[in-house]
């Protein structure tokens, strides 16, 4: 701290600082209680999102296993057209040749 010569002025910029030293405290203390309030509405938020991603996920699994409704179509026709398509041109070269 500083040295004053005189005990009287000394008590007084004593009381002064200790009162601006308070007022920061308290500033101090609203903005970390004001933080921490946000920081636990976030948690709460991440937990919520995280929460519903996962029921959402699920749900996309259990819908169609994951495939769309062309995708299912195609898996499904492939191998006949595939057994057509060797049925024709056997037979084409069959009276081709």
């Amino acid at each position: 701290m500083h040295r004053c010569k005189d005990r009287i002025n000394c008590q007084i910029i004593e009381k002064a600082f200790t009162l601006q030293n308070c007022e920061i405290l308290a500033s101090l203390q609203s903005a970390v209680h004001s933080l921490n309030k946000d920081v636990e509405s976030i948690q709460s938020r991440v937990s919520s999102l995280e929460k519903e991603s996962a029921i959402g996920s699920i749900k996309q699994k259990r819908g169609s296993g994951g495939l769309s409704g062309t995708t299912l179509t195609f898996l499904v026709v492939w191998p006949f057209l595939a057994q057509g398509i060797v049925h024709l041109a056997s037979a084409w070269r069959r009276g081709g040749g």
